[in-house]
């Protein structure tokens, strides 16, 4: 095996351990008012935040499961999606944001990196679009006082897998060298797009939740800050340069929710959500630690579940 090789096995496991110092780093530093805050929550409540997490951690394996599915016709097994995953979100603190994106690619097989890599391309532009497209609605509903624009987010999935083959198809047009794989299963990836959507909406929940418990924000109010939320993770997600989308996401969160909720709570309430975020990201590490004591490229026998 030649050295390149032993170098690019390893890789996952490097970016991975380098990952979980910068998300410890994020956690050390976002200070006490988010830490204050938390702090004011009931055993039951934090048992509660510990079960939405680990709910919002099985909707990202499963809808990575899809986007494979999608673009490779199989299906990988739970516990290599929840690898995945937690070397994708522990990865993404690494500055220059795309680390995790690499540290997955690479754990994979290496006669699947193509289409995993159009899986990836995928999940980052539908994450993106489901998030700011449910912000905006709940934004304007807010905005409005007219709940009935909520009714459209039921169309977010199919416009996404619209979206997201117009993207491919305009790549493939411009330049050949950027032509990717197709889709070859387009219900896995409205699926996915479909548990995308929840993972989203489980968030504005939060983030309403938080906003009443912690600010007192009335029932706008919060869909206001929850909506305020979702517009700030599509430009944390579209913004690679910035690791985990920090900076990005809590400015736009701090410009959009401060309006419900004045500038200071909307400080305080965009670093809780970072803590939230970075808790369930060392959580989905400790899943790759657990299934995976040493992160590499998958074996191809174990790759495959129907």
């Amino acid at each position: 095996m030649s050295m390149r090789s032993v170098w690019l096995r390893r890789l996952p496991a490097l970016l991975f351990w380098l990952g979980v110092v910068f998300c410890l780093g994020v956690a050390w530093k976002l200070g006490p008012d988010a830490l204050t805050a938390l702090a004011r929550f009931c055993a039951h409540e934090w048992a509660g935040l510990l079960v939405w997490m680990l709910a919002q951690l099985t909707l990202s394996a499963a809808a990575w499961r899809c986007y494979v599915a999608a673009y490779g016709g199989d299906w990988i097994r739970w516990s290599t999606a929840f690898r995945h995953l937690g070397l994708l979100l522990v990865g993404k603190y690494i500055p220059g944001g795309v680390f995790g994106f690499v540290a997955r690619l690479y754990a994979a097989d290496p006669g699947l990196r193509s289409r995993q890599l159009a899986a990836g391309v995928s999940e980052q532009l539908i994450g993106a679009g489901i998030a700011t497209g449910l912000g905006g609605l709940c934004y304007l509903a807010a905005w409005t006082r007219n709940a009935a624009w909520l009714a459209a987010i039921v169309l977010l999935p199919w416009l996404a897998l619209g979206a997201i083959k117009l993207v491919f198809g305009v790549l493939a047009r411009v330049h050949s060298k950027w032509v990717l794989p197709v889709s070859t299963h387009d219900r896995a990836l409205l699926f996915a797009a479909g548990a995308s959507l929840i993972q989203q909406m489980l968030w504005a929940v939060i983030v309403g939740w938080l906003a009443w418990a912690a600010f007192g924000a009335s029932g706008y109010a919060a869909l206001g800050a929850a909506g305020a939320y979702g517009i700030a993770v599509g430009a944390g997600i579209l913004v690679l340069i910035s690791p985990g989308g920090i900076g990005v996401r809590e400015g736009a969160m701090t410009a959009f929710a401060g309006i419900w909720l004045g500038v200071d709570h909307a400080l305080v309430l965009a670093a809780m959500l970072r803590l939230l975020s970075v808790g369930m990201d060392l959580i989905a590490g400790v899943f790759t630690v657990c299934f995976f004591p040493k992160p590499g490229i998958d074996s191809a026998e174990h790759e495959v579940s129907r």
